[in-house]
């Protein structure tokens, strides 16, 4: 199988955007007349994938579609993890085609806005936000549109991420799901949805693209 492309989520992959997630969250409360939560409630529960429990079933769809369109114009806090630039470079000297995708209900011109300014717009060939995909729940509709934008079948593509429906997702397209830890999840559960590497961070991200470099 020969990869040419790498597809990379955007929050807690790339970058340190958890504050935003926490603002953006709280806002969706107080929207719902919800309590707002403080910091470390919001940081223990979103490790452990339960920030649901502060809503009533009837609540869940409504209030997860309007965190998504506020968190889509929320960049306050957005800052490179380290490792993100240089990794993106190593990926362009190994040939590969760059795809940077994100679940939020983001405009388009806005992320490639902010893609500018965090000096990384250069350094991709496409973006895709949830709002080109807007029938799309998880990420996996996300990167196959972004798969399409760069010309090549997603089995062709090394795809990282986060969390749980990013490993799903690649799982399912049979790319190579890589998961990092900086999203707050556990290594064992990245695994379990599919990641068949697990880093610390995207700084390690070089080590395991120079196995699958177009240019080998």
């Amino acid at each position: 199988m020969a990869f040419k492309a790498l597809i990379l989520d955007f929050d807690q992959t790339l970058v340190d955007s958890i504050r935003d997630f926490y603002a953006a969250y709280n806002l969706c409360l107080a929207k719902y007349g919800r309590p707002l939560i403080e910091w470390h409630i919001f940081l223990q529960d979103y490790r452990n994938d339960r920030l649901a429990r502060f809503l009533p079933d009837n609540l869940q769809r409504d209030f997860w579609r309007d965190f998504l369109h506020i968190i889509g114009r929320i960049f306050d806090n957005c800052r490179l993890l380290p490792g993100s630039r240089e990794a993106l470079l190593f990926a362009r000297e190994c040939g590969f085609l760059i795809a940077v995708t994100t679940g939020r209900y983001s405009p388009s011109a806005l992320f490639h806005y902010w893609l500018s300014l965090l000096g990384i717009r250069r350094l991709i060939d496409a973006a895709v936000t949830r709002a080109e995909v807007p029938t799309s729940e998880g990420k996996l509709l996300i990167f196959v549109k972004a798969s399409q934008k760069l010309g090549v079948d997603p089995q062709e593509c090394v795809i990282v991420g986060d969390y749980l429906d990013d490993m799903q997702a690649a799982s399912r397209l049979r790319a190579v799901a890589v998961g990092v830890l900086t999203g707050y999840m556990d290594s064992k559960a990245l695994r379990s949805a599919g990641a068949q590497w697990v880093l610390d961070g995207i700084y390690q991200l070089p080590l395991v693209l120079s196995r699958y470099s177009p240019k080998r």
